[in-house]
């Protein structure tokens, strides 16, 4: 009887191995012919089956007129179950310190990707067809299967880019859905960001016939911030342009942006960024950016930047705040020390003193990592102020000239010259009795006292 099982239990691990042998040779020679067919070498390639079924590349390499490839290891994780019914399933499909360039004059390079690729309900027998169907046109073929998607990798500033998330190819482009994705930048490149967050819940990529995309995003977050609906349009040739609309920000905020390539030899920074945006939120945006909050209230915005990547660098930008507050300095209390105002004393030595005001306009630069205020100008129905200054995001120290006048008519020949300095979530500040506030002083009371 043992002698009958023993022999039974041999030939069916012979028969088993027989039969991974013979599934070997069938995936050695479609995956031979479809490296061929698709114009990929490999330096080395192996399949194994142990600890579980799966396909090693070894010197990936794949080049085309428009980009090249690169990659130390392709490595395709088939299903024990589906091996053994002869259906070979891919599992998993895991990239190992890739290199991608493109050729276009829009190019791009990343290095160091690594990515684990999830399809859902995919063979190996079924990608000749599909890579057949895809060489014959621009579009995708159809019933490609959902991709689930981690990547990461480096960017040539070696910025960290990482990407989670659901992709369907369609015909007509890409659906996108549950997206995490994140830029860990390694020069603050926008305002005092150290990284990027954009996720949505359901998004798609459609061509356009003539050479552009629309992109579509619900549920679309940026650092944070509710974004809710995206829409862009992306127009590729005979330049890059693209318009980009957010109807939705928060309760009414409306956010508009336009962004446009020029020609290296005519400007320095080849793209150019226009942004229009009215009724957001100014506490949540300066968190956004990592600046610090020390002014709130609903602002609207036009900028005027400009990049030599995907991130601006530099511009121009004018603002208006409406209904806002001034954190960690109480304006009308300094103001009356000097004239005569109505004011409680108790607010001036309030660690959280605050300043509201009706309205605030502003203009600055914006540099790599600064921003340079031209002109400031804040109304209160008691009194106006002026300034102009310098704010550094990386240490977050502030510097600016006030200067403050009452709306009393009988005060308003008296301008008082502040300086505001130090750390801008609770600035210092020191009253400049210069020889212009002195004669202004002597004026008035010339004028008072005649």
């Amino acid at each position: 009887m043992m002698k009958k099982l023993g022999i039974g239990f041999l030939v069916i691990v012979f028969a088993f191995l027989a039969f991974v042998y013979v599934q070997k040779g069938k995936i050695e020679q479609k995956l031979t012919a479809l490296l061929q067919d698709n114009r990929i070498q490999v330096a080395q390639s192996r399949v194994n089956w142990l600890p579980s079924p799966a396909i090693d590349l070894a010197g990936v390499t794949y080049l085309t007129e428009d980009m090249s490839f690169s990659a130390e290891r392709v490595r395709l994780n088939f299903s024990w179950w589906g091996w053994l019914f002869g259906q070979s399933a891919i599992a998993d499909l895991q990239l190992e310190n890739g290199k991608v360039r493109s050729n276009l004059k829009e190019n791009f390079y990343f290095q160091q990707i690594n990515a684990v690729i999830t399809p859902e309900n995919l063979k190996l027998a079924s990608l000749p067809a599909l890579s057949a169907q895809y060489r014959q046109g621009s579009d995708f073929p159809e019933k490609m299967p959902e991709l689930f998607i981690n990547v990461a990798a480096l960017n040539e500033q070696e910025d960290k880019l990482t990407f989670e998330g659901a992709l369907r190819p369609i015909s007509s482009g890409l659906r996108l859905n549950n997206v995490k994705a994140t830029i860990q930048l390694k020069k603050r490149r926008l305002f005092n960001a150290e990284q990027i967050l954009l996720n949505w819940k359901n998004g798609e990529i459609l061509r356009l016939p003539q050479e552009g995309y629309i992109v579509n995003l619900a549920g679309a977050e940026f650092n944070h911030i509710a974004l809710n609906e995206v829409n862009a349009r992306i127009q590729t040739e005979p330049r890059l342009n693209a318009v980009v609309q957010f109807p939705f920000i928060s309760d009414k905020g409306r956010l508009s942006a336009n962004l446009e390539s020029h020609s290296q030899s005519t400007r320095p920074e080849p793209y150019h960024l226009m942004i229009s945006a009215q009724h957001l939120v100014l506490a949540d945006w300066l968190k956004a950016f990592n600046i610090p909050d020390l002014i709130s209230g609903d602002v609207s915005v036009e900028a005027d930047l400009f990049s030599q990547d995907a991130l601006p660098r530099h511009g121009m930008i004018t603002g208006r705040v409406t209904e806002g507050k001034l954190k960690g300095v109480g304006l009308l209390a300094l103001i009356g020390q000097y004239v005569p105002l109505n004011y409680d004393e108790s607010e001036l030595n309030n660690k959280h003193i605050e300043t509201s005001f009706d309205v605030l306009e502003t203009q600055f630069r914006w540099e790599p990592e600064g921003i340079r205020v031209d002109r400031t100008q804040m109304l209160h129905r008691d009194f106006t102020a002026k300034s102009q200054g310098y704010v550094d995001l990386i240490t977050g120290y502030c510097d600016f000239m006030t200067y403050i006048s009452s709306n009393d008519e009988r005060y308003r020949a008296l301008t008082l010259p502040v300086h505001f300095f130090g750390d801008c979530k609770s600035p210092q500040y020191k009253v400049k009795f210069n020889r212009d506030f002195r004669n202004q002083l002597k004026d008035f009371l010339r004028e008072k006292f005649r």
